[in-house]
């Protein structure tokens, strides 16, 4: 199982679409190691992997809104926010825990679900509107 990427997740931002492609790409070697049970050997690289990049990529793209005063800009923190806390949450739970198969298949499912409806929703009315502003 991978996830994979479509052209339907494009926002047609660059260095967006570059960013989400890397988790993309992080996301299925934490399933080829799971394939390869070795999924709980690597979730704890992965959560800080996740935690450090989405913090980045969160903060480039909170950057482009506020410097075009994009008006979504409050709802789209909001969900950044939101999707931190879950990464925190999980990470709680693997220090506390230790890398159980629900953890590894929990943060899996959760970011890709989550990755995938961002972009495709949020992401790309966020992109709409920066086009708009460039053109």
């Amino acid at each position: 199982m991978s996830f994979v990427w479509t052209d339907d997740l494009l926002t047609r931002v660059d260095d967006i679409d570059e960013q989400h492609k890397e988790i993309f790409v992080r996301l299925n070697a934490l399933l080829d190691a799971l394939a390869r049970q070795k999924g709980k050997e690597e979730i704890g690289g992965f959560l800080d992997f996740l935690e450090e990049f989405v913090a980045y990529h969160f903060a480039a793209e909170e950057r482009e809104m506020t410097g075009h005063k994009y008006p979504g800009l409050a709802d789209h923190e909001k969900e950044h926010e939101e999707f931190k806390k879950r990464i925190c949450a999980l990470k709680r739970d693997f220090n506390e825990s230790g890398a159980s198969t629900q953890l590894v298949l929990m943060t899996v499912r959760s970011s890709c679900e989550w990755l995938v409806g961002h972009i495709k929703k949020t992401d790309k009315a966020m992109a709409g509107f920066l086009k708009q502003k460039a053109v």
